[in-house]
């Protein structure tokens, strides 16, 4: 099997890339007009937005997490490319819910300011966020507790290196087209079987299907609320306001999607591969060898073929079915000059 190993970039191939979305609230021939701005609507909406990214639950511990599919060549392999792809996607989602908090800022004061780091009285109580990177003190106990603060102590959302635009393919270096286990014995190669945390990678692909689930309800719930954004407020202010929504609605769907697939080649390499190939190594290899096992050499042979064979299926399973490549394109709503601040 040859790896893949080229970032694709067309969506067909193995790239996952945004989808245009053709209309929106408020923009081209969705403009409505003949009303005044409702601005304590949009305060409201503003505040709406920021409660629910606070659903958006991304553990910090999943930037790089304890993916172990085994600890012999192309389990390794495995391992390695899931904790380069989640670092990135940690990233760029954390790109994505900064920007969408961003836009609050922006709905919430109809367009005049969209600094996050600003002493928003309304913000600090919603989303405990404030400059200093640190949960703020002084919270209204009657007030709706998130379930992890803003700070890159708590949940670690901050801005990275793809901001506002860019992409990131799959970490294929150092990963290898096939694997040698010559001179392995029987025991060695079972002892390394058993190395495969296949409850660990069900921990991992549950919690992933969970992050795609709260990406894909906020994406649903930004189009709500620009719908309602666009019966408030009108003019050049309101429709950078909405295009921002849009684009940030348009690069979740990249993000809803890599997750998603993070989560089934998890759950295929679990339960599919290594949970079996534990459970059936000591059978496999005993059965084929019963009429001559007293040759060791010969149970050698069969464990190595053994292991080999599970290396097809981790390579035609999990690995050619890796996505290759995630882009997203925010719409920086965040000044140059002020991004250091949400920098972790």
């Amino acid at each position: 099997m040859a790896l893949r190993t080229d970032p694709e970039t067309d969506g067909v191939t193995g790239g996952i890339l945004p989808r245009p979305v053709e209309e929106w609230p408020g923009l081209g021939g969705m403009v409505r007009d003949g009303f005044e701005v409702d601005r304590a609507a949009l305060r409201e909406t503003g505040i709406r937005i920021v409660v629910d990214l606070n659903d958006v639950d991304i553990p910090y511990w999943w930037r790089e997490p304890g993916f172990n599919a085994g600890d012999w060549g192309r389990a390794n392999d495995v391992s390695v490319l899931f904790r380069r792809f989640s670092d990135d996607l940690f990233c760029v989602a954390s790109d994505a819910v900064v920007e969408c908090l961003a836009a609050a800022c922006g709905v919430a004061t109809a367009g005049q300011n969209y600094d996050i780091a600003e002493n928003h009285g309304w913000l600090t109580r919603q989303s405990f966020w404030n400059r200093g990177h640190s949960p703020t003190t002084g919270v209204s106990p009657h007030a709706p507790t998130p379930r992890s603060s803003w700070s890159d102590v708590e949940k670690g959302y901050a801005l990275s290196r793809y901001y506002p635009s860019g992409g990131f393919a799959a970490d294929w270096e150092g990963i290898e087209g096939s694997h040698d286990y010559d001179g392995l014995s029987k025991e060695e190669i079972r002892a390394l079987l058993m190395t495969g945390d296949e409850n660990g990678m069900r921990n991992f692909s549950t919690v992933t299907k969970a992050i795609a689930d709260d990406l894909d309800g906020l994406k649903g719930k930004l189009r709500s609320y620009a719908d309602s954004v666009s019966y408030k407020w009108g003019g050049a202010a309101a429709e950078k306001a909405q295009g921002a929504l849009k684009q940030i609605y348009e690069a979740l769907g990249p993000l809803v999607d890599a997750h998603n697939s993070l989560s089934t080649l998890a759950r295929t390499c679990a339960d599919d591969i290594i949970a079996p190939a534990k459970a059936r190594f000591d059978h496999a290899v005993t059965d084929e060898n019963w009429f001559t096992d007293l040759f060791q050499d010969d149970d050698d042979n069969s464990a190595r073929n053994f292991l080999r064979e599970v290396d097809t299926q981790l390579s035609q399973g999990v690995l050619a079915r890796f996505p290759q490549y995630v882009r997203i394109d925010l719409p920086g709503l965040i000044r140059p000059e002020d991004r250091l601040t949400y920098h972790s």
